[in-house]
């Protein structure tokens, strides 16, 4: 019983704190419009039979590609420089994930970023993400537990992405005091470059 009043006070200090997070991002409106450095896309949500989408838009002909689920609240988007890429952070349950949207073959494709899975309940969170040209770094948050009866373990996970194909290199995970991932999440996410306005 003990071990369940312990997670139960970390979940509430854990959901404070992303709440806190998130409520300072800005949530993408659906009517917001995202046009490519170059000028040749636009990106913005559609919803279609109930689901929210990305939909990307070809200037030139008009052409919209329009296949890719959104499936939760967007919090930030961004083009990389050579408008090859959409790089986007998205709300999920307890924290947010990243996306890298690119086209392969001639068709825009998605990679989900997000640590791997270590245990049965995890929640992560975005804390850093950097654009610099085709390389993303991100950095997450997380609180990880194999149930209810045993202490979380905290630990921040951190890893290298290609905007071209959604690629991770260079990841690694290192655990860290629950305090650390308080502290990281008490503070608004760093995005370079910030979202346009």
């Amino acid at each position: 019983m003990t071990g369940s009043i312990r997670l139960l006070g970390v979940l509430v200090v854990f959901t404070c704190c992303l709440t806190s997070a998130n409520a300072a991002n800005e949530i993408v409106s659906p009517d917001r419009m995202f046009v490519s450095p170059d000028g040749v896309f636009s990106m913005r949500l559609v919803e279609i039979n109930r689901q929210w989408r990305y939909a990307i838009t070809d200037l030139r002909n008009g052409a919209v590609d329009s296949h890719i689920v959104m499936p939760t609240v967007l919090l930030y988007a961004h083009w990389t420089a050579d408008s090859r890429a959409i790089v986007t952070v998205e709300h999920v349950a307890g924290g947010s994930i990243g996306r890298v949207l690119c086209q392969k073959n001639g068709r825009w494709t998605d990679v989900e970023i997000a640590p791997p899975r270590y245990c049965e309940w995890q929640h992560p969170t975005v804390t850093d993400l950097q654009i610099k040209g085709d390389d993303l770094h991100f950095r997450f948050a997380l609180s990880c537990s194999t149930d209810a009866e045993h202490a979380n373990e905290y630990s921040l996970y951190e890893a290298n992405v290609s905007a071209i194909d959604g690629r991770i290199t260079h990841a690694r995970r290192f655990v860290v005091s629950e305090q650390a991932v308080v502290s990281a999440l008490e503070r608004e996410p760093s995005y370079v470059p910030a979202m346009q306005r």
